[in-house]
């Protein structure tokens, strides 16, 4: 009898975890994860993880 299992060895789907959420400008908590807080600079996507085409 066979028993059904998933691929061990395939690594998850790398997705954006903000793709379904709505990015507002009133959400300070969510924007302050994006910006540094000793100079106040927005992070860049090498260190977001966000895509050319979502913009903040």
């Amino acid at each position: 009898m066979l028993v059904q299992m998933e691929n061990p060895y395939k690594e998850p789907q790398k997705g954006c975890i903000l793709c379904n959420v709505n990015i507002d400008y009133k959400n300070i908590q969510l924007l302050s994860q994006f910006v540094s807080p000793h100079t106040g600079r927005i992070y860049g996507r090498h260190l977001t993880g966000r895509q050319r085409w979502q913009k903040y």
